[in-house]
């Protein structure tokens, strides 16, 4: 289950197989992304497209949640299990959403460029000078 924390809290959306089981549904490579190689997180989920569109945006805040199974004395896993929470926010930058017109929507979250998170840092400091 993929959610949404930040401005779309209480936002879930189950996660779909892309394309039925070839690939997993949750994926990340490099790409060219907004103009810039980086690395890429291709969600695929199912829901509406606008109601994608409206939570993964630049700077979205989400996480995947997992059940994991407990792992026994001896390092295996056990019959019981636990939901883990992974926080995917470092994906920050919005990308393309490709509605596949049967309930799939996948969207395209890239990591910012080494460049970007320069000019973030820069801006910031503009900032807190301007405020003194």
């Amino acid at each position: 289950m993929i959610y949404i924390t930040g401005t779309g809290t209480g936002i879930t959306f189950n996660e779909a197989n892309y394309p039925l089981d070839i690939e997993p549904n949750i994926f990340a490579k490099r790409r060219t992304m907004l103009g810039e190689q980086r690395e890429v997180l291709r969600l695929t989920l199912l829901g509406t497209y606008a109601d994608v569109a409206a939570v993964f945006v630049d700077n979205a805040q989400f996480g995947r949640e997992v059940d994991e199974p407990i792992l026994d004395d001896n390092g295996q896993p056990t019959d019981i299990t636990q939901t883990v929470h992974y926080d995917l926010s470092e994906y920050s930058k919005a990308g393309d959403i490709i509605d596949h017109r049967d309930g799939r929507i996948t969207v395209y979250m890239g990591k910012p460029t080494e460049k970007e998170l320069l000019e973030q840092a820069f801006d910031q400091m503009l900032l807190n000078i301007l405020e003194v």
